[in-house]
């Protein structure tokens, strides 16, 4: 589906569930997220790729 999109897009990924990862307080210990950014020109990046180059921010 994204491959048909002529967008930008962002792929994040939380170190825990819904609950965990999205709604919890900011600045809760133990939290992290990975993000990647695509351009809609570039490849996207296989999965293992992803996980190499995608940055980890703390927090939630």
């Amino acid at each position: 589906m994204i491959y048909l999109l002529d967008t930008d897009i962002d792929f994040v990924l939380t170190s825990g569930g819904h609950n965990a990862g999205i709604v919890s307080e900011p600045g809760h210990p133990g939290r992290s997220y990975r993000k990647l950014s695509c351009s809609h020109a570039d490849i996207r990046p296989n999965p293992d790729d992803w996980a190499k180059e995608a940055t980890i921010e703390h927090g939630s």
